[in-house]
């Protein structure tokens, strides 16, 4: 930012919302997001700035969110997962880890139901994330409805509560996914 250790700290003290750190994982999600079209829809994981920036989304509605500012993504009344931005075809997330799972698959269900064959959505996720019910739920009905959704595991083998062998009897996510036939 241009200012020094000391005076960086006291502005981020002034900050409202906590910042969590996404570094190391910027670079998948950034080109993945960079690829989306206007019309896809991008879900992004908790912290997943990196994805946000990538589709379209502008560094300034990202800070001003953070700083409760009318200009950030919702209008300054979000928390932590506050950042939407449906111009840019992106409809915010959920700080409740697991829980947009649900949100994508019904967004992609109405592009099927609406034949909209030429987008799709992706939902971004860490590998803590697939542990959750809701996951293998929306694999389910992904695989079964033949949705147009991608799904984007950034697999750091940083779960927040335990190890990723602890978690899984399985070496990857993607061996999950293949036991719905993806």
């Amino acid at each position: 930012f241009g200012v020094p250790d000391d005076s960086l700290s006291r502005l981020i003290s002034k900050i409202p919302n906590p910042i969590f750190s996404a570094i190391g994982c910027e670079v998948g999600a950034s080109a993945v997001a960079t690829f989306l079209t206007s019309s896809d829809i991008l879900i992004p994981r908790y912290r997943g700035f990196a994805a946000l920036l990538g589709k379209g989304m502008s560094a300034e509605k990202i800070v001003s969110e953070f700083l409760r500012k009318r200009t950030g993504g919702s209008k300054g009344i979000g928390d932590i997962a506050g950042f939407r931005d449906p111009e840019h075809g992106i409809p915010g997330y959920s700080a409740n880890l697991g829980a947009m799972f649900s949100v994508a698959v019904g967004i992609a269900l109405a592009k099927n139901l609406t034949n909209d064959r030429e987008n799709i959505v992706a939902i971004f996720f860490g590998d803590g994330e697939a542990s959750r019910n809701t996951f293998a739920g929306a694999l389910n009905l992904a695989i079964l409805w033949k949705l147009p959704i991608l799904f984007v595991c950034e697999n750091n083998k940083a779960c927040i509560s335990m190890d990723f062998e602890h978690m899984f009897a399985v070496p990857s996510i993607a061996n999950i996914a293949s036991g719905y036939s993806m």
